[in-house]
């Protein structure tokens, strides 16, 4: 009989020819597979790079390759100049597959480079675009390009000698972009960097539109169009506060609009070059509120030094786990442009997955302001419908009367704007008592419901609102104003003809006094629907006058008269 070892190495038995054999077998269980190098690593790179996913261009160069050989490629930063940490981060940019790859990704999903005769990778086919991607991260990084052979076998990873180190900026409490805010008259995928002032130091580098990359990771590339109409020669880039650069073009040409350029202000685009780089302020009170597959957004209002033109809407959902491992933050995506309106509907969302939101304003030159605060909700199905009665008298009133009208009343839901309200279909007509009763299937919970109610002469004024609750009746009354009349004329004494100055015009409660041409104008008046009221005239020196003329809502009607004098 033959006994294995408890541990490493291991004794495995077997019969052969009728003898026992004893074999040594050395195991590799648990033994990773150490990685080899290649020379080279990022030759050219931003010295600073946003936490976020706003894209930089870097160029790297590897030598001792086999020519002619195909290899995927990975960008990534490390908080040590090695190999061997859990804190790696970054995203790749694949511009045959047209997607942005997480460093934890498969290999197959990188971007493939070739190898010249010669084994080696330069030019412009070293050149990659690459994001962090992390905004809960920031500090000094380090830059590890790293190489496998294409097809993938595993286990034959290499990695470049050159680790250079970079900053990565926390954007949201000491970072600020910027883009062109006037054309720059630049060709597309040109080289774009910002220099530290006076020196040759790249502090940001890109390459301009179009550049064959999805930078906005929206899913389309090249459809980014930063400053101007027309999105050629357009740029955008990232810098710390307080950093004053000076911006290149093409080939290293100082690009005279955004040079000497500096930001005070974290987590704002400014637009260079622009007659207005003032960014707006950022909006606050952001509030999500649930419904079936959508969530109503509203807001404060920020302000700006000309003025806000429109709000940025942005999304997201907690990331999910690449490779094992969940070391990126989600992408804050646009998914609206609205107009200068603090309010929003997004739509077509899944119930039960929590969604989160931010937003920020923007002004015609193109700059943007920080984010808002935060908000978060989870879309719900809605409980099914309640049957219940909504029951009331709808009355009219004004100066001195209050009496039931004929009026058409709705059910109505508030709309896609503040303000403004969708009929849900159940409405009734009034008879001459002022009684109605609606019997509705209604939804429990946001965004409610509310009964308005229209007659001929009277506002409508803004609808009642009411709680929806299981077999419910509700009592609403509603009154209604009716609409103001307006008297106007002129006073003239009845014996010269000329106009009488200083007269009192009363009526219903209001009063106003001739001008020196004798005219008058006596608005506001609260009166019953054709009606007869009276209007007096009163001044010393004059006997009193009295004239009734009718009352017709909503309109201006001419009472002139002559006062005959003492």
């Amino acid at each position: 009989m033959c006994l294995s070892a408890p541990a490493h190495p291991r004794l495995l038995c077997t019969i052969l020819g009728g003898m026992l054999v004893v074999l040594l077998v050395l195991s590799t269980a648990g033994t990773a597979l150490a990685a080899s190098t290649f020379t080279g690593g990022a030759d050219d790179h931003p010295l600073y790079i946003p936490d976020d996913h706003t894209p930089v261009a870097i160029h790297f160069s590897a030598t001792g390759l086999t020519p002619g050989a195909q290899y995927y490629v990975k960008v990534r930063l490390n908080t040590t100049a090695g190999t061997g940490s859990t804190n790696m981060r970054g995203w790749t940019w694949n511009a045959g597959s047209k997607e942005w790859v997480q460093e934890r990704d498969d290999w197959t999903k990188f971007p493939v480079v070739t190898a010249d005769g010669s084994g080696a990778i330069g030019s412009s086919a070293g050149w990659t675009s690459f994001k962090f991607g992390d905004d809960t991260k920031s500090g000094t990084y380090y830059i590890l390009v790293s190489l496998t052979p294409v097809p993938y076998v595993g286990g034959q990873t290499l990695n470049g000698t050159a680790m250079p180190a970079v900053t990565v900026v926390d954007m949201a409490g000491g970072g600020f972009w910027a883009h062109n805010g006037v054309a720059t008259g630049v060709a597309a995928a040109k080289r774009a960097e910002f220099d530290l002032d006076g020196t040759a130091t790249v502090a940001a580098l890109q390459k301009t539109e179009a550049n064959n990359c999805d930078d906005d990771s929206n899913g389309v590339v090249d459809d980014e169009d930063y400053g101007p109409a027309g999105p050629t020669g357009d740029f955008r880039m990232g810098a710390p506060t307080a950093t004053v650069v000076d911006t290149y073009l093409s080939s290293h040409t100082l690009w005279a609009p955004g040079q000497d350029k500096s930001s005070a202000t974290a987590d704002v685009d400014i637009a260079f070059g622009a007659t207005d780089e003032i960014p707006p302020s950022a909006p606050s009170g952001l509030a999500a509120t649930p419904a079936d597959g959508s969530a109503l957004l509203s807001w404060t209002a920020a302000t700006d030094n000309v003025g806000v033109t429109s709000y940025g809407v942005y999304r997201w959902t907690a990331p999910q786990p690449i490779g094992g491992a969940t070391n990126y933050t989600s992408l804050h995506q646009k998914v609206a442009t609205v107009s200068s309106r603090a309010a929003y509907t997004d739509t077509g969302l899944t119930n039960g997955l929590t969604y989160h939101y931010e937003v920020r304003a923007n002004d015609a030159a193109t700059n943007t302001g920080p984010v808002s605060n935060a908000t978060n909700c989870s879309p719900v199905e809605p409980p099914p419908p309640v049957d219940m009665t909504v029951i009331g008298f709808i009355y009219g009133a004004g100066y001195r009367f209050n009496m039931p009208l004929v009026a058409t009343v709705t059910i109505v839901k508030p709309g896609a704007s503040p303000g403004l309200w969708d009929d849900t279909g159940y409405d009734m007509t009034t008879d001459f008592t002022g009684l109605y009763a609606i019997t509705a299937s209604l939804l429990e919970g946001p965004p409610g419901y509310a009964v308005a109610a229209a007659a001929d002469d009277y506002d409508s004024g803004q609808p009642t609102a009411f709680a929806v609750g299981p077999g419910a009746m509700m009592n609403i009354n509603i009154q209604l104003q009716v609409k103001p009349t307006t008297f106007s004329g002129v006073v003239k004494n009845s014996r010269t003809g000329k106009p009488a100055r200083g007269v009192k015009v009363a009526c219903a409660g209001l009063s106003a006094k001739t001008d020196g041409k004798g005219k008058y104008t006596l608005a506001g008046l609260l009166l019953k629907p054709g009606a007869k009221y009276a209007v007096t005239f009163t001044r010393r020196g004059y006997f009193k006058k009295t004239v009734k003329p009718l009352s017709f809502p909503g309109s201006t009607r001419t009472v002139s008269t002559k006062m005959r004098p003492r």
